[in-house]
């Protein structure tokens, strides 16, 4: 009887662990639904900051290089800026442009992108300004409509993380976008966190 239930038991943990690895190369946002038409990158919608700014992160000629990530925000990320005083918790602006809710504003650096066609872009970035506040893991990769994500929710009960793809190594980060790349219509980018702010 206690043989039958370690080999049970065995097989249990041994099939979450497939269920996590398939789960770990899954991805859901941003990633196509081939029954609907996919709306070109200017369609969709981004935060209005900073003010004026229209340059597209996903843009491999826009010249700014902070952006908005808006956790738990249907609109997700914002235009690209150049300054990141305009980022600061300190600028009454970003207060008064971005409303409060149950959220979190990241502040993103874009460090990375590739596009559909395999074409890849870097920008320079200094790793010491990243924020480790959330944990080592700062380099995050995105679509127009948000945070790419682990398909499978199990990954998050089981290990109690966030499903987003995460990565604390710039070169893991670019590694799976490479991959990933195959599975959206739209260029992927990678943002390295500088800064969390609770947006309550």
């Amino acid at each position: 009887m206690t043989d039958d239930i370690s080999r049970m038991t065995d097989r249990l943990v041994r099939l979450l662990e497939e269920d996590k690895e398939r789960a770990r190369t899954r991805l859901t946002a941003g990633m196509v639904d081939r029954t609907k038409p996919i709306p070109p990158l200017e369609a969709i919608e981004m935060i209005e900051y900073p003010l004026g700014s229209r340059e597209h992160p996903f843009d491999p000629l826009g010249q700014g290089r902070y952006f908005v990530h808006m956790c738990n925000r249907g609109t997700t990320i914002s235009y690209l800026g150049d300054d990141l005083n305009d980022f600061s918790d300190t600028n009454d602006l970003l207060y008064r442009t971005i409303p409060m809710g149950y959220a979190s504003l990241w502040v993103m650096q874009r460090t990375f992108l590739i596009d559909k066609n395999g074409a890849e872009f870097r920008w320079d970035f200094d790793e010491s300004d990243k924020d480790c506040s959330r944990g080592e893991n700062v380099f995050y990769l995105f679509v127009p409509n948000g945070a790419l994500r682990y398909s499978n929710i199990m990954e998050r009960a089981l290990d109690n993380r966030d499903t987003k793809i995460s990565f604390a190594r710039h070169d893991a980060a670019v590694e799976f976008a490479r991959k990933a790349i195959r599975e959206t219509e739209y260029p992927i980018i990678c943002g390295m966190r500088l800064a969390s702010y609770c947006w309550h």
